[in-house]
């Protein structure tokens, strides 16, 4: 912003030489010094530097928001999947409940129908029961882990550092 502001302050150059005008060096004095200094100021250059400058500020504005739009985005992500790992790793402890539960009740199962108290499809629902939730519990271990992985990518982590 500040070097597009330049354009309207006016300019000053300074020149100066020093020389000889002998063939010999030394001990002669014929030396010729000049100096020179040069103000120029621009009166109007139609309008190219005041929309230079406008341009260059709306550029930094939108260079601003385009930051503050990146950031917002990566809040975003990172909320997203913090949730995501959070909520898998609930259902993930949910699951583990219920397989417990059903593996208690696959035992008593078990023994009952051993001991000819249980009938055959009342045997067959209740595992069909516990081997469903072993299954649901396999997916619900894998969703987790997925949800893992994804939040440490977007923390920028992982097994490979």
């Amino acid at each position: 912003m500040a070097s597009s502001l330049s354009a309207f302050y006016p300019s000053w150059d300074v020149q100066a030489s020093l020389g000889r005008n002998e063939d010999r060096f030394f001990p002669n004095d014929n030396k010729t010094l000049s100096l020179g200094t040069t103000i120029s100021w621009s009166l109007f250059n139609g309008g190219k530097d005041f929309y230079t400058v406008n341009s260059n500020a709306l550029l930094r504005q939108a260079a601003q928001k385009e930051l503050q739009n990146q950031f917002l985005d990566v809040k975003s992500q990172l909320s997203d999947a913090y949730s995501t790992f959070i909520e898998s790793n609930q259902a993930l402890v949910v699951s583990k409940s219920f397989l417990n539960a059903s593996k208690v009740r696959a035992e008593i199962n078990r023994s009952k129908y051993n001991n000819g108290l249980q009938t055959f499809d009342e045997w067959d629902r209740i595992e069909n029961e516990h081997i469903n939730y072993q299954r649901d519990y396999l997916v619900k271990e894998r969703d987790h882990i997925s949800a893992e992985a994804a939040w440490e990518k977007v923390q920028g982590l992982g097994v490979i550092k």
